[in-house]
């Protein structure tokens, strides 16, 4: 949320040569409604849930930009660590405040009971308690990557950490 990863992941996936895809806009898709619209009639649960399985489905050799809380349900952080290569596109908080509040995009976990977005005080404290929460998940990823400058050079560093990782794999492998 705010990490960069709808930013970062189509000329990510453009530099590794694999597909993209968003898995919000593949949730969506699949239930014909928006994120939000899943949220405000059925719940963060039943979104989780629809999430988790449209997550199980992916297809190997694609760059998949995931929403922080797809790794907060069921057992989707064990199945990504077996199945993928997990990168936490990793931000202060002030930073993700920063741009979140220059986002306009709907975002049903900044928003209050009524449904209307946080203001900027209330939405610091909701980011910093969310990234409080999922820190230790987050921290297991693969690669733990600074998400913070220029795109190209996020991206590129990015590519290079695969790479090394992969190297490494391969190592240990043999």
């Amino acid at each position: 949320m705010g990490s960069g990863k709808s930013t970062l992941g189509p000329p990510l996936a453009q530099a590794l040569n694999l597909g993209y895809a968003d898995l919000d806009e593949e949730v969506a898709a699949r239930a014909r409604r928006s994120v939000a619209d899943i949220f405000a009639a059925e719940g963060e649960t039943a979104f989780r849930r629809l999430e988790s399985a449209v997550l199980r489905a992916t297809e190997p050799g694609c760059v998949y930009s995931l929403g922080g809380g797809a790794l907060t349900f069921s057992s989707n952080l064990a199945w990504i660590l077996r199945h993928g290569l997990l990168i936490y596109l990793k931000v202060t908080p002030e930073e993700l405040h920063r741009r979140l509040i220059a986002d306009p995009a709907e975002r049903p976990l900044l928003c209050d009971r009524r449904g209307q977005r946080l203001a900027a005080a209330p939405l610091m404290a909701r980011v910093r308690n969310l990234l409080e929460a999922r820190r230790t998940m987050y921290e297991q990823a693969h690669i733990i990557l600074c998400a913070m400058g220029d795109v190209a050079e996020v991206v590129q560093r990015a590519a290079d950490a695969i790479s090394a990782y992969e190297a490494a794999s391969r190592k240990v492998r043999r």
